[in-house]
C-alpha cells in the first residue's frame, strides 16, 4: 500500500523499506528513488511560489534506530544525490554582479567605502530581478543524525568562469588593499575545484 504519492511533483517514486523491533524501540532502513520531479511544483508546495523550474531526480538510503518514531528520524543516516536537469532559478538576476566584477576589472585604483557601499545597494536592489539560468548539476547529500547537509555545489551558467574570475580578482583586491587604508576585519578564501 503506497504511504506516499509523488504525483503532484511530476516523476515516478520508488522506494521501500523495513521497520522492525529493536529492543524497547524500532529498527529502519529505507531507499527510495525519484525519477523525473519537477521543481517548480516542488517550491510552490513548499514555499507557495515557483522559485525554481526544471526537471531533478534524487536517490538515497537511509537507515536507524530510537525508542519512538521522532527518535528514528533523529537516528536516520545515510547518503544520496540530488540530480538537477538544466532549469532556472526566479528572481535571481546574475547581471549586477557581473557588471560590478567587470567594473572592478577595468579599474586600478582602489575602490573607496562609498564606491564600495554604492556597488552593494546596486546589486541587493536589483539582484532578486531576473532569472539565473544553471546548467546540469550533481549534488551529493548525506544524512548524518537525523539532519540533510547538502555538499557544496556551483551551479554555473554560460559565463560562469570568467564571472567568478572576476569576482575572485575583486575581491583579492579589497582583501590586499582595504577600503581607503582600512584593514578588513575579515579573510576570504577563493579556491579553484580541479
Amino acid at each position: 500500500m503506497p504511504i506516499f504519492s509523488a504525483s503532484h511533483i511530476g516523476g515516478a517514486l520508488a522506494a521501500s523499506g523495513v521497520l522492525s523491533p529493536r529492543g524497547g524501540g524500532a529498527a529502519l532502513k529505507a531507499q527510495a528513488e525519484l525519477t523525473g520531479g519537477n521543481l517548480g511544483a516542488v517550491s510552490q508546495s513548499v514555499a507557495g511560489a515557483r522559485l525554481v523550474t526544471g526537471p531533478f531526480d534524487v536517490a538515497f538510503s537511509v537507515e536507524g534506530e530510537g525508542l519512538s518514531p521522532p527518535g528514528v528520524v533523529a537516528g536516520l543516516s545515510g547518503k544520496g544525490t540530488l540530480s538537477l536537469g538544466a532549469g532556472t532559478l526566479l528572481a535571481l538576476n546574475p547581471g549586477p554582479l557581473r557588471r560590478v566584477a567587470a567594473k572592478a576589472a577595468k579599474t586600478k585604483i582602489k575602490a573607496t567605502k562609498a564606491e564600495i557601499e554604492a556597488d552593494t545597494e546596486t546589486v541587493r536592489r536589483t539582484l532578486t530581478k531576473g532569472i539565473y539560468k544553471y546548467a546540469p548539476a550533481q549534488i551529493p547529500f548525506e544524512v548524518k543524525n537525523g539532519t540533510l547537509r547538502l555538499a557544496p555545489t556551483m551551479l554555473t551558467t554560460a559565463g560562469a568562469e570568467r564571472f567568478t574570475g572576476l569576482l575572485a580578482e575583486r575581491f583579492a583586491r579589497i582583501m590586499e588593499d582595504g577600503v581607503e587604508g582600512e584593514r578588513p576585519a575579515s579573510s576570504l578564501r577563493i579556491a579553484e575545484r580541479n
